[in-house]
């Protein structure tokens, strides 16, 4: 494995820009890892575990969701094995490309694309990185402003490109984006938002389909874990959505002691009205609304979240599952659909979003 390289400008330390090359094989290493939970001076989007090994991981996510909610598309970068994950297929390599999502029709797609070694390169803030063998890659400006993804067909049947332009600042979980932040959204699992929502254009093939212009909200995302997923989760609620100017992302997780953890993130035209770990509560309303959830339960009819910002007053949101996107099986769902909300007793533009739910006991 290459170790992360570290130059300073010409300018010396007060402007030091961090630029690294981390490489994972495709097998697990046969070592400790060292895992960021705790905010550093390094770059905000560069890898958080190295090197990865039988009990951690770490991913970058990517969606969109089309202003109608009838479409979206993810594509998520992963460098973890199945025995850390405890979910999804077991590959062959801990590097691949899972890609999933829905056509206006309702037609899902879901497919897992096998890398072979995988490399990020970080410079200033942002990363870039290529998933070798796969035709899947990403780049992204170092001031986290931009990012671009790329499918080069390979055989996968994959192909086109994803390009993001934030408008909304990055946070972690409790706060901004500054050294000393917790990065945990529940011990063991580590949370970081390079783009909480942004605007651009996508043109992607998907076999003999297409996906073109999905022009609503796309987020970009990282994961990682110090120890096996199911060992940090017992269920977790997260999603993202926009409201006329308002953008939001939530998250709710029990660990396995049924011990609530929250996150909530608000901005409204680039300025931040929120991101906190508390006053927030979301719970399923409707069908299958039993909390907290077990694997048996169904899929609700959706969430209610309640959200208290410092100046603005409570932000009420509704959000209904419309189309399923991706599933595996009753442990896991991830939905589309339309968003609707209230601030401070104030009707807002009805909007769309994207979220999920993990259940992952079966009793309580």
């Amino acid at each position: 494995m290459m170790k992360p390289l570290f130059i300073l400008g010409a300018a010396g330390f007060a402007a030091a820009r961090y630029t690294g090359l981390t490489h994972e094989a495709d097998t697990v290493a046969n070592e400790p890892s060292v895992v960021e939970m705790l905010s550093t001076k390094a770059p905000f989007d560069g890898p958080k575990v190295i090197p990865v090994n039988a009990s951690t991981f770490d991913w970058w996510y990517f969606d969109v969701v089309s202003e109608d909610a009838s479409q979206s598309l993810t594509v998520n970068f992963y460098s973890a094995p199945h025995s850390a994950l405890g979910f999804g297929a077991e590959l062959d390599s801990i590097n691949y490309v899972h890609v999933s999502g829905v056509f206006p029709n309702g037609t899902m797609f879901n497919s897992a694309v096998v890398a072979e070694d995988s490399y990020v390169r970080t410079v200033g803030d942002g990363s870039s990185g290529s998933w070798v063998g796969s035709g899947f890659s990403w780049s992204g400006s170092e001031d986290l402003l931009k990012y671009r993804i790329k499918a080069k067909d390979t055989g996968s049947g994959f192909s086109g490109s994803m390009s993001l332009r934030s408008v909304a600042p990055a946070h972690y979980p409790c706060g901004p984006p500054i050294k000393g932040q917790s990065e945990e959204v529940v011990p063991g699992v580590g949370w970081a938002n390079s783009m909480p929502d942004s605007e651009g254009k996508v043109e992607f093939k998907i076999g003999d389909d297409s996906l073109t212009s999905i022009l609503t909200l796309r987020l970009r995302v990282q994961n990682w874990g110090s120890r096996p997923f199911p060992e940090s989760v017992g269920s977790w609620y997260w999603g993202h959505a926009r409201l006329g100017e308002y953008s939001i992302v939530w998250f709710n997780t029990l660990d396995t002691e049924a011990t609530e953890y929250v996150s909530a993130y608000v901005s409204k035209a680039v300025e931040v009205l929120t991101r906190q770990c508390s006053g927030l509560k979301i719970r399923p309303y409707g069908d299958n609304s039993t909390y907290p959830p077990v694997v048996s339960t169904g899929s609700p009819t959706g969430y209610h979240l309640e959200i208290d910002l410092p100046v603005e007053g409570k932000l009420l949101v509704n959000v209904t599952n419309g189309a399923l996107v991706t599933t595996l099986g009753n442990p896991y769902q991830r939905f589309i659909g339309p968003v609707t909300g209230t601030l401070a007793g104030q009707a807002l533009p009805a909007g769309s979003g994207l979220w999920e739910q993990f259940k992952l006991k079966e009793s309580w």
